[in-house]
């Protein structure tokens, strides 16, 4: 797992919200393409726009798998290494 945070600090606030890691996991596992642009796997899920969401800030404070960008970003995922969005077709 690529956390931002040792995994027995995860494994405390697992307990102050049950299920936290569960979330986690599935995040770090779920298949991911490469970057069509650099061929990189260090990609993550993509959010784009309004953070009204509470829990997604959260989970990007944990997670690498996970990034959250403003609206002038488009695509599904992102790229750590180029640092750009794009989309699973363009893969």
């Amino acid at each position: 797992m690529t956390l931002r945070i040792p995994l027995t600090e995860l494994q405390q606030r697992d307990r102050k919200s049950p299920g936290l890691l569960n979330k986690i996991i599935l995040l770090e596992h779920k298949p991911r393409p490469d970057c069509p642009h650099c061929g990189s796997g260090d990609t993550a899920k993509l959010y784009v726009g309004s953070l009204n969401d509470r829990y997604r800030p959260y989970l990007a404070s944990i997670t690498t798998r996970l990034k959250l960008r403003p609206n002038d970003v488009r695509g599904g995922y992102w790229c750590y290494r180029c640092s750009r969005g794009f989309t699973k077709e363009a893969s």
